[in-house]
């Protein structure tokens, strides 16, 4: 499966960047080959809506499964939905971290409404809510069990 990182360079070493860097890392996850690409929609990023339909449709020529992106504009977001790329938001550090971070995550469709995936200053990135959703419900399913205990004599 291949993956693409938005980057601020070249090689896994740089930091992920947003949706229109510069770079477009795309990375086979079994073998962590990965090739350095000028992102076609970085000089586009004056017009979002075209830049965005740019980025998506070059992701769909390179095989590309998920898009590892700090952040994203909410029509990017709906052209990689309506071609079922997954987007991982909120993404920090290098690029090398952010796709082994990436590999240990469970997959997740993009059924997250976009109202709540955008990841703009003071909201949660889609990340950090799929753990917090996870988190709540092995909390409840624990919860579940304790009462169950309780109850049963």
């Amino acid at each position: 499966m291949k993956v693409a990182v938005t980057a601020t360079g070249p090689t896994l070493q740089d930091l992920v960047g947003a949706e229109f860097e510069e770079y477009l890392l795309i990375v086979e996850l079994s073998t962590m080959d990965d090739v350095a690409l000028i992102n076609p929609a970085a000089i586009m990023s004056f017009n979002y809506s075209a830049a965005g339909q740019v980025l998506v449709q070059f992701l769909q020529e390179q095989d590309v499964k998920a898009l590892l992106t700090n952040k994203c504009s909410t029509h990017t977001l709906k052209c990689l939905a309506n071609y079922e790329i997954q987007a991982v938001l909120g993404t920090n550090g290098s690029a090398h971290t952010a796709v082994e971070h990436f590999k240990r995550m469970p997959m997740i469709s993009n059924s997250v409404p976009v109202e709540q995936a955008i990841a703009e200053p003071g909201t949660r990135p889609p990340v950090q809510m799929w753990e917090e959703k996870a988190n709540s419900e092995r909390a409840n399913q624990d919860q579940i069990g304790l009462l169950h205990e309780v109850v049963q004599p």
